[in-house]
């Protein structure tokens, strides 16, 4: 498993969990616990893990990037799920769905497409994305930056 994979599916466990309370926060007090053998309370504490700097790098560049603009509707509340209606000269364009969702979204991409909607802007099957994906402004960004991204 890649680290992307794996970093996708620790986003969306927690995406699960913290709805559900299942994550405890830095800002709560932990719960004690009590054992039969000692009257006396324990703190039980989640691991603290650091934020994995890739994901981090990658979050930073879809903040420079204004991604979310283009591609969240404002109606719908879902960051990156598309909908967002563009009025253009040759009609309304409806942005795409970027999220990692397989169904809906960019999940079933390779990174080596992402890498070529992003420079050379073209589609999963070669569609071409321009003028609707201004790609021309993301050429030049580095390798590492589109694979944080």
């Amino acid at each position: 498993m890649t680290l992307r994979s794996r970093a996708l599916l620790a986003t969306a466990a927690l995406s699960l969990c913290l709805p559900l309370g299942l994550v405890a926060s830095a800002e709560t007090e932990p719960a004690p616990v009590q054992t039969k053998d000692v009257d006396t309370p324990q703190v039980v504490e989640a691991p603290k893990t650091a934020p994995d700097p890739a994901i981090e790098r990658g979050r930073y560049i879809a903040v420079a990037a204004d991604c979310v603009a283009c591609h969240s509707n404002p109606k719908s509340g879902k960051p990156f799920s598309g909908g967002y209606a563009l009025e253009t000269p040759f009609g309304t364009l409806l942005s795409s769905n970027i999220t990692s969702d397989p169904e809906t979204g960019i999940g079933r991409w390779t990174e080596a497409e992402f890498t070529r909607a992003l420079r050379e802007g073209l589609g999963k099957d070669g569609q071409h994305l321009y003028p609707a994906m201004p790609y021309t402004s993301y050429t030049k960004m580095s390798d590492q930056d589109v694979h944080d991204l």
